[in-house]
């Protein structure tokens, strides 16, 4: 065997048990724990200081939203965080404003934080509200993703023991809640996966009732661990 393709089988062994361990997950999280702490509201702040007219928008987007009746659902300046976890690689801004015709698409995901999934889980933190679709693509993001719309946020419940506690809070509330409700939930949990979303990360939107997992199919939502029918 060659030098080469030794090292290539000692590097297919290394990536193998990195994998099966969780390892890369676990650093995953790890990096999105601290991007979440670099785009604070300082970082927000500096980000409306380098230009101009950002700060007289972001003015108009928080009396918009207060105007809707939900400007205190979550910090305003958090919904332009384009995506905590976002790779390094991906070179996005850390925040971004969704053009005026998008902002009233936010309405209906923020009433349903503030109507199902606060009195779930308790207080909540926003990951990713807005993204730019050259963020989306580059997270891999769906390519109709309601992110590029300003029509969803994703979130962690900061009150939760562990990501089974708030799956199963959250699964039973959206089932409570029904077709009625348009509430879109993505659910990325699988025990069997245990470290692949460690923070808990789920995803709000209210373009119709239905949920989804990591596959991005109602079939693997986390929903169908805890005797939650899933809809396609």
């Amino acid at each position: 065997m060659t030098r080469l393709a030794a090292a290539l089988v000692v590097l297919g062994l290394a990536v193998a048990a990195f994998w099966h361990f969780g390892i890369f997950e676990r650093l995953a999280g790890e990096f999105e724990a601290r991007q979440v702490r670099q785009m604070d509201h300082a970082a927000f702040e500096t980000w409306l200081d380098a230009e101009a007219k950002r700060r007289q928008e972001f003015s108009s987007l928080t009396s918009f939203l207060a105007t809707a009746g939900v400007g205190d659902v979550v910090p305003a300046w958090s919904l332009l965080r384009e995506d905590a976890g976002s790779p390094p690689w991906c070179d996005g801004a850390g925040f971004s404003m969704p053009p005026r015709a998008e902002w009233r698409h936010i309405v209906p995901a923020l009433r349903l934080v503030r109507d199902k999934v606060i009195p779930a889980v308790g207080r909540v933190e926003l990951r990713s509200g807005y993204r730019t679709p050259a963020l989306n693509s580059c997270v891999r993001g769906a390519p109709k993703s309601r992110h590029l719309s300003f029509s969803a946020v994703d979130l962690v419940a900061l009150d939760q023991p562990d990501p089974q506690t708030t799956f199963a809070k959250l699964c039973a509330a959206w089932t409570k809640a029904g077709q009625r409700s348009g509430w879109g939930l993505g659910a990325y949990f699988d025990p069997a996966r245990a470290t692949a979303n460690g923070s808990a990360r789920f995803h709000i939107d209210g373009a119709g009732w239905r949920t989804w997992g990591f596959s991005k199919k109602s079939a693997s939502s986390g929903c169908r661990f805890f005797a939650t029918p899933t809809k396609r």
